[in-house]
């Protein structure tokens, strides 16, 4: 926009001529007024001195001519005045009231008359006394007055002058120091006001203003470089909001870690394809141990893993890449929406995973689940489409699913349902809802109670109680298994310490995820609990499964390690059902293992699995552990069991999901030192 000039009235030059001007007049005729005001104070004193000397002078003629009482002499007196200007009026008496001589003109009349005689006054009389030369005794009186305007009209002519010649002056000297002001003040600021007006039409990268010639170093030069500077600073501004605004852009619609498409930007190119070209397929995968990685390494470690993940992805043809949220990636095929299109994709993908990643952290093999849904079979929408597909990744890792899992209507409601269990596994309230219930572990033999294994449960609101399996896996994606394994924590070590109250100090055993054992400072929270609770580790037994430990022994044997120091139990769960290598045992410091139930259950009529139960409880013994049995749930398996050698026995024999007071009844009643079953240990 075009800056249009000021009217003239607005400008500086003219104000600063009003003030200049107003000034010197102002200061020119205070100071006429000065001179003036002096020049009548002088003019009073002159007319003063006028009618004395007049008085002097005349004053021995006069007394002679009263003495000898001469009128003719006296009024040859009067006449001498006529030399004194201003002398309108003259007297010579003899006391005590005989005029000898008289002599009066008119006053001088003019228009100037006024103005002179509020100054001065109309006239003003002077008075001498004549006394006797001889005695000194008065004789008479010399009068005379005097016209002050015969004297003033002199001032006026000079005052008139003077202020006259003052504003003459005071108004040269003020146009002199206007166009001193406009040459280096007033000039330069509109050269630079106007440079800076015509600057709308330069692109920001060449505004500037030139410094004033001869004010490189005044404060004019100081303004125009400020100037300059401010512009600098706002051309770098602009760039770098051209930059910001330019980034925001690209962050919404691109990841900023992979590059790829954001999840905005599939669902607008899905939109378009549906719109334009029909049926489509849209691939959902899952970077299955990216959370590992990120607990297990850090979090630098598993972006450098997703970087080179999403790299493999964007090089396969034949579909556009994605990267919806964390770790779940989108493949929308260009041609074809068919089951076998997508297999054939996720069989690319697998392809492109084969390689191990290297990285300076370690080598990475990847591997992925994946969910599918299909346009327009499982969706009317770019959104519906993809939601549905997510909730066919669900299923797929629900199920463990190797394949494309592909979108099944009469599943979706159990996915709705894993959402919301998600979704309350975060409220704050939760621990209102969870409890724990106790499974007795009994000595083989004598069936006293050894310990307790603590398995949590959950009163939902909505569904129920449920078990473990129904949300524990949905607790390691969400990233809330640590605050329901310290819960359980706090909570075994609380009960383990009332039970000691009573008179039955029984171990506990809690059963400790993978996600948890990766956690990096887990011995320290279990040894801050049992520290708070002043509870001695031998009090505390944690379970953890075969499967958690086989993905990275020797970050389990190290994290086990710390919490062995702790005199803490270590026991493998489910031992059997991990298809890992046996030589895994010796390099961990476990102390229990504990024969999964499934090999317990047809002990009696399948002779593979008496086969596999004798050969663990012999492995055990071997090792110097303990073997305990789950699943234990009628005489014959307790009469097998104790007969091999089996430790300890836990199933529904002895009593299961037994509450807080039944478990503590249940250790009394069935009494005995704890230290029956640690003989092996």
């Amino acid at each position: 926009m075009e800056l249009e000039r000021p009217p003239r009235r607005d400008r500086l030059s003219t104000r600063l001529t009003r003030i200049v001007l107003a000034s010197t007049l102002l200061i020119g005729g205070a100071l006429a007024l000065v001179q003036v005001l002096a020049d009548a104070r002088s003019n009073s004193n002159d007319l003063d001195r006028t009618g004395q000397q007049a008085l002097t002078t005349l004053k021995r003629a006069a007394t002679e001519a009263v003495y000898e009482i001469d009128s003719e002499l006296a009024g040859q007196v009067l006449a001498g005045l006529a030399a004194y200007p201003g002398v309108y009026r003259a007297e010579i008496r003899m006391l005590p009231a005989t005029v000898l001589a008289q002599r009066e003109t008119p006053l001088q009349h003019s228009a100037w008359r006024g103005l002179s005689d509020r100054l001065f006054g109309a006239q003003r009389d002077y008075r001498e006394i004549l006394a006797d030369p001889r005695n000194g005794e008065p004789l008479g009186e010399l009068n005379i007055g005097i016209d002050t305007y015969v004297h003033g009209r002199d001032f006026l002519a000079r005052t008139a002058l003077v202020f006259g010649l003052g504003l003459a002056w005071a108004a040269l000297l003020g146009l002199v120091l206007l166009g001193v002001v406009n040459r280096i003040l007033t000039a330069p600021l509109e050269r630079l006001a106007g440079e800076l007006a015509d600057s709308g039409a330069l692109t920001p990268e060449t505004v500037s203003v030139k410094v004033p010639e001869n004010h490189e170093h005044d404060e004019l030069g100081r303004l125009a470089r400020a100037v300059n500077q401010l512009l600098a600073g706002m051309r770098e501004n602009f760039a770098r909001r051209a930059e910001a605004e330019a980034r925001a852009s690209y962050l919404q619609q691109f990841d900023d870690l992979t590059g790829l498409p954001n999840r905005q930007l599939l669902l607008t190119r899905t939109g378009h394809a549906i719109a334009t070209a029909g049926p489509r397929a849209l691939l959902l995968v899952d970077l299955c141990s990216l959370r590992a990685i990120n607990e297990t390494y850090g979090r630098a470690v598993g972006d450098d893993v997703l970087h080179e993940f999403a790299r493999r992805l964007d090089a396969i043809d034949g579909a556009f890449a994605a990267r919806v949220v964390e770790d779940k990636f989108a493949l929308l095929l260009h041609e074809g929406a068919s089951r076998a299109a997508v297999q054939q994709l996720l069989e690319q993908v697998r392809a492109g995973l084969a390689r191990p990643v290297e990285l300076p952290a370690g080598q990475f093999t990847l591997d992925v689940r994946a969910g599918s849904a299909l346009y327009p079979d499982d969706a009317d929408s770019a959104e519906s489409l993809l939601q549905n597909a997510e909730s066919a990744l669900a299923q797929a890792k629900g199920d463990g699913a190797h394949g494309a899992m592909f979108f099944d209507a009469a599943r979706d409601d159990e996915s709705a349902t894993r959402r919301r269990l998600s979704k309350d596994l975060r409220r704050r309230s939760i621990g209102d809802e969870l409890e724990l219930v106790f499974d007795p572990l009994v000595i083989a033999g004598n069936g006293r109670v050894h310990g307790f294994e603590a398995l949590l449960r959950w009163n939902h609101p909505q569904f129920g109680l449920l078990r473990p399996g129904s949300f524990i896996r949905l607790a390691e994606e969400n990233g809330t298994i640590a605050a329901l394994g310290d819960w359980v924590l706090q909570q075994a070590c609380a009960r383990a310490v009332a039970w000691r109250s009573a008179g039955q100090a029984r171990p506990i055993s809690i059963n400790v995820s993978g996600a948890q054992l990766r956690e990096r400072n887990l011995h320290e929270r279990v040894a801050a609990v049992l520290e708070a609770h002043v509870l001695p580790g031998s009090a505390l037994e944690l379970e953890i499964t075969e499967t958690a430990i086989v993905d990275n022994i020797k970050y389990a044997a190290a994290s086990l390690g710390r919490l062995r120091a702790l005199g803490v139990g270590i026991a493998i769960d489910d031992f059997g059902t991990g298809h890992a290598s046996l030589g895994y045992l010796k390099e961990l410091p476990v102390t229990k293992l504990k024969i999964d139930m499934s090999f317990v259950r047809d002990v009696l009529t399948d002779l593979s699995d008496a086969t596999i139960v004798r050969a663990i409880v012999g492995l055990g013994h071997s090792l110097g552990l303990q073997v305990a049995a789950e699943g234990v749930e009628t005489p014959g398996q307790r009469r097998f069991l104790e007969d091999i050698g089996c430790d300890l026995l836990q199933g529904l024999q002895f009593g299961c999901g037994l509450r807080e007071s039944e478990a503590l009844g249940y250790a009394r009643t069935r009494g005995g030192s704890a230290a029956e079953g640690r003989s092996r240990a």
